[in-house]
């Protein structure tokens, strides 16, 4: 039996000594487990940061202005036609208003029997017929006369009709002129005083 004093169990005796130096092991490190990711810490984006959907970080871009449209002249030529028409309209309500306020319904003298055909025939040279017409003013005012004419042929069909006038024609003064059509004709026509108006001048 020694006499050394026993120690506790568990505890290290006074010649516990300190682990001399080893060769590294040569063990194979075992499994651990992965760490967590941290979070991204706290920052304001770059410029170049995008807003998911948006085409960049903040308020969007104010969008482009619309192309110019082609000028329409649909307006401009409405305006010019309606102006052409109205004085178109103008003119023939004046026409009339003279005609009325001027016309020269004498009984005594009607208009009608002023005016006589002196001559009707073909122009042998272009074919086109023509009327020689002899005005005499038998009323008491200075007169302008307006006078219309068609031409037949020999089976009395109408051919075409023409017109003449004189303007200013003192009254007992006599004037000549002569009614033409651009239609041709051939043979004999006949030529026919269709309206005599005659206006104080």
């Amino acid at each position: 039996m020694s006499d050394q004093p026993q120690q506790p169990p568990g505890t290290p005796g006074p010649g516990w000594g300190t682990p001399g130096p080893g060769a590294p092991g040569s063990g194979t490190p075992g499994p651990g487990t992965p760490g967590t990711p941290g979070a991204p810490g706290p920052g304001t984006p770059g410029p170049g940061a995008g807003t998911p959907g948006g085409p960049a970080w903040g308020t969007p871009p104010p969008p482009p202005p619309p192309p110019p449209q082609p000028k329409s002249r649909f307006g401009r030529g409405c305006l010019v036609g309606c102006l052409i028409s109205a004085l178109v309209v103008v003119i023939v309500v004046v026409v009339v208003v003279l005609v009325v306020v001027n016309r020269d319904d004498n009984t005594d003298h009607p208009p009608a029997e002023d005016v006589s055909i002196t001559s009707c025939a073909v122009d042998a040279t272009t074919g086109f017929p023509q009327a020689r017409l002899r005005i005499v003013n038998h009323s008491s005012k200075s007169s302008t006369y307006l006078i219309g004419v068609e031409f037949v042929n020999a089976a009395g069909t109408r051919i075409s009709e023409s017109a003449a006038t004189t303007a200013a024609l003192a009254p007992n003064q006599t004037a000549e002129a002569t009614a033409g059509s651009l239609d041709r004709a051939s043979g004999a026509i006949t030529c026919r005083l269709t309206t005599v108006q005659r206006f104080a001048s």
